[in-house]
């Protein structure tokens, strides 16, 4: 049976004219922590469907009255996004792919004989379903954060401070969770406009997607870089949902595809960054690093250190590589990225000196970005500081915290 919470938070429809048949399955899923709603016909299940909006629907194809492939045409024509499972009496192969045309997202054969393995095809369709969503969602957010974006650069291009607010409309949710992962940040720029960026984001329901970039000089220029980046890594998430192209689960192959495009673009500026894929069940990460400086720092509250490699940032040379790396981050682990500006916000003279401050600032991090932005003394409303500055704290939580946080 899936620990995943999305199943067991889940509400489910099930619709069948056999008293018996219903009532077995209505127990076995409340049983495995869904919340259950029965109905013995089409006409009562599309009366629950308006009323309750279930977020998933298990029917039987065979009822008299509304036979299940009429009603699975209606629910599919009214609640297209409803995940629909066909369970029929009969493996006929007509059914099955009528069905399938229809709209249902599975097709089960009675009698069930193993319940689990209807509860993984709920499982399943019910991730599906939850992708498409944050989908559609990230897609709606990026449209209409690109529009103010564009529409206030034209309109308004002598007005940093409108574009300053519309550049952070495309920044994430601070202190995301992604399972057993915290993804949090702290920006700063010099100007109202940034060439600093950050991002993350669910690629699928196991894999989070993360980067740093830092875009030489800062203001409209630099801040129009950002939003080119932005975009091109909402191109790869929306063909890696779609299945058409993987690339984002290989940050060496998504540096270099990134690397062709600012090297063709013609634009006058590189960038550094720093992408990676994280497990957030088992903790993996494998990244690549396009120039980024100062490197990521790894470890725990008790020991840290540096982690990364030399290479040329994006947009200088055509036939540049950048290799993977993996390393594990284990139970309350960390990776500490941040942009070049933290050198300006450190007050030793030598720059090594300033790596052994940083270390030594990474031991705040088990404590959150807070924790280390006060021991620099960084505000966001503060004074200006010489360079854009960014931190990224990526954190693995503990069993402790993750109890904590339900």
């Amino acid at each position: 049976m899936s620990n995943n919470r999305l199943e067991h938070a889940a509400h489910l429809l099930i619709i069948d004219d056999d008293d018996p048949v219903r009532e077995s399955l209505a127990a076995w899923f409340e049983q495995s922590g869904f919340r259950v709603t029965e109905a013995c016909s089409g006409a009562e299940a599309l009366t629950l469907i308006a009323q309750k909006q279930p977020d998933l629907a298990l029917c039987d194809l065979n009822m008299p009255g509304m036979h299940g492939l009429q009603l699975l045409a209606k629910v599919t024509r009214d609640h297209p996004s409803l995940p629909f499972i066909i369970i029929s009496g009969k493996g006929d192969m007509g059914d099955v792919i009528q069905a399938l045309k229809l709209g249902a997202w599975d097709y089960v054969t009675k009698p069930v004989t193993d319940l689990e393995v209807l509860e993984h095809s709920v499982g399943l369709a019910l991730e599906r379903a939850q992708l498409r969503r944050d989908k559609l969602h990230h897609q709606r957010e990026l449209e209409a954060a690109n529009q103010r974006l564009s529409e206030a650069l034209r309109q308004r291009e002598d007005d940093e401070a409108a574009g300053q607010a519309l550049q952070f409309e495309l920044l994430p949710e601070k202190g995301r969770r992604f399972g057993a992962m915290q993804l949090d940040y702290f920006i700063k720029p010099a100007s109202a406009l940034s060439g600093d960026f950050i991002d993350y984001f669910a690629i699928d329901h196991c894999h989070t997607g993360f980067y740093l970039a830092d875009v030489s000089g800062h203001g409209i220029s630099s801040a129009l870089i950002t939003a080119m980046l932005k975009n091109a890594f909402q191109r790869y998430l929306q063909d890696c949902w779609q299945g058409s192209d993987k690339r984002l689960h290989n940050p060496s192959a998504t540096l270099s595809s990134l690397n062709t495009q600012f090297v063709s673009s013609g634009v006058s500026k590189h960038l550094t960054l720093f992408y990676g894929r994280l497990n957030i069940d088992t903790g993996e990460l494998s990244y690549a690093s396009a120039g980024h400086y100062p490197q990521a720092i790894v470890g725990t509250g008790d020991h840290c250190q540096f982690e990364g490699y030399a290479s040329p940032p994006l947009g200088l040379f055509a036939d540049a590589e950048y290799p993977n790396n993996d390393i594990h981050l284990g139970n309350s682990g960390f990776v500490l990225l941040s942009s070049d500006g933290i050198f300006d916000a450190l007050p030793q003279q030598h720059l090594s000196d300033k790596e052994a401050a940083m270390l030594d600032l990474a031991r705040l991090a088990p404590q959150g970005i807070s924790a280390i932005c006060d021991r620099l003394g960084l505000i966001e409303d503060g004074p200006a500081l010489p360079d854009d500055l960014t931190l990224l704290l990526i954190k693995r939580l503990s069993n402790d915290s993750i109890c904590q946080n339900q």
